[in-house]
């Protein structure tokens, strides 16, 4: 079984929540083309692909961790990561 270093954790991390955030942004454009595509047509249930859209817009606020209310100026992911790694260690 390997160990992983700090670093290779944090890099591991942070692909991963790279990926994540990917995925709730291909899913929010496709709802919200959807959306526009439905109400076009006239569609009465387009607001549901609008919510969905908004959801998957707050889902990847929450994995990213970086609302605009949450964090410094010029921090990044991996940053957050790292502050919250030994955050942990202390506890």
């Amino acid at each position: 079984m390997k160990t992983y270093t700090e670093e290779e954790v944090i890099a591991l991390l942070v692909e991963e929540r790279e990926r994540a955030m990917k995925i709730c942004q291909e899913y929010q454009d496709d709802h919200l083309q959807t959306y526009w595509e439905k109400r076009a047509a006239g569609n009465d249930w387009a607001f549901v692909n609008k919510d969905i859209s908004e959801t998957c817009r707050l889902i990847k606020l929450a994995v990213s961790e970086l609302s605009g209310l949450s964090h410094a100026v010029g921090e990044t992911i991996e940053k957050k990561i790292t502050k919250n790694l030994k955050k942990r260690k202390i506890n």
